[in-house]
């Protein structure tokens, strides 16, 4: 798709349009954690794409990310860290 120009292209390209999902951008940094059997054992970020930094001392201090899973599972999660900014549009 290329760049629209202004608001009046935008409205142009979207006339009759029934196929859009549209949804916020979140623009963090990608991160895996490793559970082990429930526990929390290590947060490490995408680095070069082969090897990257281990954040588990920092991922401990962020509240959204679960210490212990409810379960005792074993699993590697792949996302997106961001921070939430109230009056951030």
């Amino acid at each position: 798709m290329n760049k629209l120009a202004d608001e009046k292209d935008v409205k142009a390209w979207l006339k009759g349009r029934t196929d859009l999902w549209i949804q916020p951008k979140v623009d963090g940094v990608a991160v895996t954690l490793v559970y082990d059997e429930g526990r929390l054992v290590q947060a490490i970020s995408r680095g070069d794409g082969i090897q990257g930094q281990d954040w588990t001392p920092q991922a401990r201090l962020i509240k959204a990310i679960p210490q212990q899973l409810p379960q005792p599972d074993s699993l590697i999660l792949q996302g997106e860290l961001y921070w939430r900014l109230t009056d951030h549009v």
